[in-house]
């Protein structure tokens, strides 16, 4: 009985997480797009807390992802503590100028927080995978499960490329603000697996062979799946 508790909660948790993991997507690949292009005329400080609520919700259901993964109590501890040096140094460069500012404090630990949530998504990453490739689920478990591990791939080369970009600002000069970094990247992270041309011109070359090789583990991946599949 507790066992079947057990599965219900994480069976809940994998389905708020695919939500905020969409909305997530939504937010960067189409609020963000509109606004910048006109086609919502939402202020700065609305967007800003369009993204803060999303990643703020999506930040509770990871906490409670690991928690319930997570069976070493000193390991979930530790990822509380990075969960918050992450936020607290993001918060620091909200209103970082990524070209004027380079080598500033804000921007260092805006560096250090993207690093930060590099390690803690490929730890859910590691995690899930290891869940669902090597325990026995219902249907409804491993496709959400399924899910989670293909936007979280996203998400982790999204924030790799992000880094990339905040290390060399001049890669792409028209991104001047934080959430312009968060923006390309995550459409550059996206567009790669879809399979789409990036609208942006001179896309340095470092960029393209990471969005290549996002694209041979989400081959790799679909891979697994259709092998875990056929195992069944």
């Amino acid at each position: 009985m507790e066992k079947t508790s057990q599965i219900t909660k994480k069976k809940r948790i994998h389905l708020g997480l695919l939500i905020f993991l969409i909305l997530f997507h939504l937010v960067h690949l189409v609020l963000y797009e509109m606004v910048k292009t006109g086609l919502w005329p939402l202020s700065d400080m609305a967007v800003k807390t369009a993204l803060g609520l999303v990643a703020a919700g999506l930040t509770v259901l990871c906490v409670l992802f690991l928690k319930y993964f997570i069976k070493r109590k000193w390991l979930f501890v530790l990822y509380i503590l990075l969960f918050i040096v992450c936020i607290i140094f993001q918060l620091s460069a909200l209103s970082l100028n990524i070209m004027e500012d380079r080598h500033t404090l804000p921007h260092k630990l805006l560096i250090w927080s993207v690093v930060i949530s590099v390690i803690i998504f490929f730890s859910i990453l590691f995690v899930t995978i290891r869940d669902i490739f090597t325990e026995k689920h219902d249907l409804t478990y491993a496709l959400l499960g399924a899910a989670n591990i293909f936007l979280s791939i996203i998400v982790t080369f999204s924030f790799i490329i992000s880094l990339v970009l905040l290390c060399n600002p001049a890669f792409m000069p028209q991104a001047v603000t934080v959430n312009d970094i968060n923006n390309v990247s995550f459409i550059i992270g996206s567009y790669s697996v879809a399979g789409v041309d990036f609208p942006y011109e001179n896309v340095p070359q470092i960029i393209k062979n990471i969005s290549t090789f996002e694209s041979i583990i989400m081959h790799l991946y679909a891979v697994m799946i259709v092998g875990r599949l056929l195992s069944r």
